[in-house]
């Protein structure tokens, strides 16, 4: 609808009116999500965390942000934070990241009317390389590749030099089976008395 010039300044002044009426309805944060985690990945974080805001707030829950910061190691500090993401579900992926740099994370809830929950408390954590599906030999086949050495970086070089490498044991060489032994037949799996076991050797041979 049209609206003639001469009412114009009516309208205006009802819209002052308005603007200067206290309107502002007091904002109702949801609590702070607790129990922040995570998973060190390679090149990646994985938070997860207590989904208690989204459960208690209910139909009034609209997301979690994910706060990022640096992590200065040496004194237990934390940098200038910055919005990493949201998502609706107590998790977040963090990626792109450099290995063997720390990071910190905080999380908070926001409400449907824009109310921003206390953070949770803050976690920290260091993305590194993947360990998964490395495959391991038995010493006594491939000694140099028979599990993880671990040293101690005494001069705080980087390098693991030969003093500070973890000691290594080589297991015990299985006692060999008399030749009594070794010659007696086995019973199939399941024969009496030897139900239980699946491969055991009897003291004496049975009838045939």
């Amino acid at each position: 609808m049209r609206v003639p010039f001469a009412s114009i300044p009516g309208v205006v002044a009802l819209l002052a009116v308005a603007c200067n009426s206290n309107t502002t309805v007091p904002l109702n944060p949801l609590p702070a999500p607790t129990d922040l985690q995570s998973v060190s990945l390679n090149q990646a974080i994985d938070l997860f965390w207590a989904d208690n805001a989204a459960v208690s707030g209910g139909s009034r829950f609209y997301w979690y942000q994910v706060y990022s910061a640096s992590y200065d190691l040496d004194h237990d500090r934390c940098g200038t934070w910055y919005l990493e993401g949201a998502t609706v579900s107590p998790e977040f992926l963090a990626g792109s990241l450099t290995n063997g740099v720390p990071r910190c994370y905080r999380v908070s809830a926001i409400s449907t009317d824009g109310a921003e929950s206390p953070w949770s408390t803050r976690w920290q954590d260091t993305p590194r390389p993947d360990a998964r599906n490395v495959l391991v030999y038995a010493f006594g086949t491939n000694p140099a590749a028979s599990g993880f050495r671990f040293w101690d970086d005494v001069n705080n070089d980087g390098v693991g030099d030969a003093g500070e490498l973890g000691s290594s044991r080589v297991a015990p060489a299985p006692t060999s089976i008399s030749s009594s032994i070794a010659t007696t037949p086995t019973r199939p799996y399941g024969s009496s008395p030897c139900i239980r076991a699946r491969r055991c050797r009897c003291t004496a041979p049975w009838p045939i």
